[in-house]
């Protein structure tokens, strides 16, 4: 895409003379360009078609298109800054009419006053072209008597800096298009990007208003319930189990009764571990007679194999002894 500024001709100029509702006012509203084909008095050419796509391009930063005089903006431009180019007024929107493009005005005080005195009566739009001359966006306007065609050709063999730099171009680049992208092309990737957010807006607005289906969801309260209720389960089957399998042990000989809290809190955390443990001890103490082993007077006594699973225990011999004699005197009173 070329990117120029270019100013209207005579020809354009005349067409879009100031149009006055009554003497001594500024309209509100001017004609900026109109549709189709322009020929410049110069031989230039230049063509507005699709004017919606014109006017979403020229508002596409959301700013008002400022009003010069005597195109004293692109002056600016020519002279590298030097100079000042004071607003006369600011098009605030954009309109596509069956003769092409107008512009509501919001005129300063001076330009109001200016316009109203006749002291300018044309408008001049500054606009960007393709490479086939159609007109692509609209960048501003300016009061002029005097559109004179060696004023516009040097303005026309400018180039427009502000067109291919700035915002523009990091609004390019975050679409992830080309940089010598066309308007066409960014403007289409905007109303794609648009179109992609309503629809991600309406889905989540659809999802939060939308009931949960039960057969497929169910409340995190009821969730955590269930998992607790699992869980509570499962510890007391491991402890259930855990349970059967030492008293097993006790009752085959494999296992001295004074040994029944150590073991079942083995078997609870390592049952494997403590089934393992079981087959190498199968022969290690013997039968246990109920109450344990008793002297001649009746007593309960240590025998070795009590002994060494003192040892193994950690207990001392008294201690372990004192145990087996509450064992006997329960089961005794059990059998009274």
């Amino acid at each position: 895409m070329i990117l120029r500024p270019a100013m209207t001709t005579q020809a354009i100029a005349t067409a879009i003379e100031l149009a006055f509702a009554q003497p001594g006012t500024a309209p509100d509203w001017v004609h900026l360009f109109p549709l189709g084909d322009v020929v410049a008095t110069d031989g230039r050419k230049w063509r507005l078609e699709g004017p919606e796509r014109v006017i979403a391009a020229s508002l596409l930063d959301g700013r008002s298109l400022p009003i010069d005089r005597d195109h004293a903006a692109d002056m600016i431009e020519e002279r590298r800054g030097a100079g000042t180019a004071p607003a006369a007024g600011w098009i605030e929107k954009l309109e596509a009419r069956a003769d092409g493009v107008w512009g509501l005005v919001d005129w300063t005080d001076r330009g109001r006053a200016e316009v109203a005195a006749r002291e300018y009566r044309y408008l001049s739009p500054v606009f960007l072209v393709d490479e086939g001359g159609r007109v692509t966006r609209i960048l501003r306007a300016s009061l002029t008597n005097i559109p004179a065609i060696t004023e516009l050709q040097a303005l026309a063999a400018a180039e427009h800096p502000a067109a291919t730099g700035g915002k523009m171009e990091q609004v390019i680049k975050a679409l992830g298009l080309k940089a010598d992208a066309a308007e066409a092309a960014v403007l289409a990737a905007v109303h794609a990007l648009q179109k992609r957010c309503d629809d991600a807006d309406t889905q989540v607005k659809a999802l939060a208003a939308a009931e949960p289906d039960p057969a497929k969801f169910v409340p995190i309260a009821v969730f955590q319930a269930e998992q607790k209720a699992h869980a509570d389960l499962k510890g007391s089957l491991a402890e259930e189990k855990a349970l059967a399998a030492v008293d097993g042990a006790i009752k085959d000989g494999k296992l001295q009764p004074a040994a029944k809290d150590w073991a079942l809190d083995y078997a609870k955390k390592d049952f494997a571990g403590f089934t393992e443990f079981m087959k190498s001890t199968a022969s290690f103490f013997g039968k246990v007679a109920p109450g344990g082993a008793l002297d001649g007077n009746g007593e309960v006594v240590l025998t070795e194999d009590d002994k060494k699973t003192a040892r193994v225990l950690g207990q001392s011999e008294e201690k372990f002894l004192a145990t087996k004699k509450a064992d006997h005197a329960a089961k005794q009173g059990a059998a009274a």
